[in-house]
């Protein structure tokens, strides 16, 4: 049987056919892909918004106390004249005064006496009402800052819980703000704030819900970032989070508490939370969490520890004659003038602010990561000495309060004892003020502070 004839053009037809399917159907998997990526997307974030809220957490935040080791370097009668040095009192309401304020004294302290400044009979300082109200309720936060329009609330409805202003946003009054990222959150875990406590932010579209410190716990872990600033996060998270202390940000990223060490550790050393004291802080907060459940890995503990010994060998270095540390502590200190921080260049300030930042944490350092005892001695009695021999108290200004909250605390931390419970017990009269007599203070329940 004879073969019939190809047809020259039989070959090019079936090519045509097969470019054509293959050009359809590149077409359809385009079309398919733009009708339904979007909806996995979306599906995709939707689950980890939803994930976002079932990252464990502790009912109350970790209570990280100190070791005691140093205890016996000061009395708690010495720390009468050095507590009421950080009275809560204040001529104006201001975010970072009442986080500070919080921090030191605790949620349940109270104070019904107003002091006036010696030589200036007009100014009476009048301790604030309900400062946790006012910075976990809109209504409360109102009414203390005004109605001013310009004025920004403080909590506001965010992507997945309550989201906290900071001074970092720039519409934002360097008062009406927390100083720090995840600054508030550190807070309520120090003084051990459940994670259902009420909380009321500006209103929201989702009507009558009901709010809690939770959901501000969410949305940080929703919009962290590893470019932030992270030794505040760090020290919250600590507190906060459960084992294995892991979660999903807002781009799918996970991570976990060995990143916020890494991200820590491989930083600039001229890191700008309090020229580099908050750094030692947060760490030795992740190592104490750590001990409790792991939530770090073995070679995060080692770098934690190491670079503890590290600053702990600077310390002894650059300890100053009389006990103090400065703020040149680390060699990266490097402060424009005019930069508004005048108290830098006031002593004694300068050392208050940078021997009470560290000894915070050597008093919650495993006392082996920290000083020698000696030098830790020089620097408690460097701190209540300067302390009690200042001829006006810390809320005299409203700039010096923050950094002499944090001394104050240190060398509470290191007696191991709470402020609230030495202001009971020995109530002195602050240098540079006269109590009112009457409602708000009796001159005679005090006695007169100083060295």
């Amino acid at each position: 049987m004879i073969e019939p004839a190809r047809r020259p053009w039989a070959s090019a037809e079936r090519w045509f056919a097969v470019l054509t399917a293959a050009v359809l159907a590149v077409v359809g998997v385009r079309s398919a892909w733009h009708t339904f990526a979007p909806a996995a997307s979306a599906s995709q974030e939707q689950r980890r918004r939803l994930e976002v809220a079932h990252v464990l957490r502790r009912e109350r935040p970790l209570d990280i106390t100190p070791h005691g080791a140093y205890r016996e370097m000061l009395t708690d009668e010495e720390l009468g004249p050095v507590v009421a040095a950080a009275d809560p009192c204040w001529t104006g309401p201001d975010v970072g005064q009442f986080c500070h304020s919080l921090r030191l004294w605790g949620a349940e302290a109270s104070f019904d006496h107003a002091w006036q400044l010696s030589g200036r009979p007009r100014l009476v300082l009048y301790p604030p009402r309900d400062q946790l109200k006012i910075l976990l309720e809109q209504p409360e936060f109102r009414r203390a800052f005004g109605n001013n329009a310009g004025i920004r609330t403080l909590l506001s409805g965010g992507e997945v819980g309550v989201s906290v202003v900071t001074n970092l946003d720039s519409d934002v009054a360097s008062k009406q703000g927390q100083y720090h990222v995840d600054k508030l959150l550190q807070v309520l875990a120090e003084i051990g704030m459940p994670g259902t406590t009420r909380v009321v932010p500006q209103a929201t579209n989702e009507g009558s819900r009901d709010w809690t410190v939770n959901d501000v716990l969410n949305e940080s872990l929703w919009k962290y970032s590893p470019y932030q600033e992270a030794e505040f996060t760090t020290s919250a998270y600590s507190r906060w989070l459960s084992p294995p202390a892991t979660w999903e940000n807002r781009f799918g990223t996970r991570y976990d508490m060995n990143d916020l060490v890494n991200t820590l550790l491989d930083g600039p050393r001229e890191s700008p939370a309090c020229v580099g004291m908050h750094l030692p802080y947060a760490l030795v907060s992740a190592l104490r969490a750590n001990q409790q459940g792991p939530i770090l890995s073995d070679a995060s503990v080692k770098r934690i520890e190491a670079r503890l010994r590290e600053i702990a060998r600077t310390l002894v270095e650059v300890q100053q004659a009389d006990g103090s540390w400065g703020t040149e502590w680390n060699g990266h200190f490097d402060r424009r003038p005019n930069d508004g921080m005048w108290y830098l260049d006031t002593p004694p300030f300068p050392e208050v602010y940078a021997t009470g930042h560290h000894l915070e944490w050597i008093a919650l350092a495993p006392p082996e990561l920290g000083p020698p005892r000696e030098v830790v001695r020089r620097a408690v009695d460097y701190l209540k000495t300067a302390i009690t021999s200042m001829p006006q108290p810390f809320f005299y200004h409203s700039d010096v309060y923050p950094l002499g909250s944090h001394a104050v605390r240190a060398l509470c931390l290191i007696r191991g004892v709470t402020p609230a419970e030495i202001r009971q017990r020995y109530p002195v009269v602050p240098n540079g003020v006269d109590p009112l007599s009457g409602p708000t203070g009796s001159s005679n329940s005090h006695k007169r502070g100083g060295a």
